[in-house]
């Protein structure tokens, strides 16, 4: 995988990461302080956005783990060296 994209993955994964612990847990105990969950429609969106969150991480992580393992460049890097 070409470092940029491994980079970007990682700070994507890193953004998902913070809002997973920093911010929507600080949204859940607002929603939660405003009494009844049952019918608490912060709390709904709160929970809901955190499930997503947690599934667009799973995701990720896939892609990344699935990427290919070597780069275009050492590809032609390779081609040019007559490895392949």
């Amino acid at each position: 995988m070409a470092p940029n994209i491994r980079e970007k993955i990682e700070k994507e994964i890193q953004q998902f990461e913070h809002e997973l612990t920093v911010e929507l847990p600080a949204e859940l105990k607002r929603a939660v302080a405003l009494g009844d969950l049952s019918e608490n429609a912060e709390y709904h969106m709160a929970k809901q956005r955190q499930e997503e969150t947690e599934a667009a991480i799973k995701r990720i992580r896939e892609r990344r783990k699935n990427a290919p393992k070597v780069s275009i460049e050492e590809l032609i890097a390779w081609k040019n060296e007559g490895r392949i």
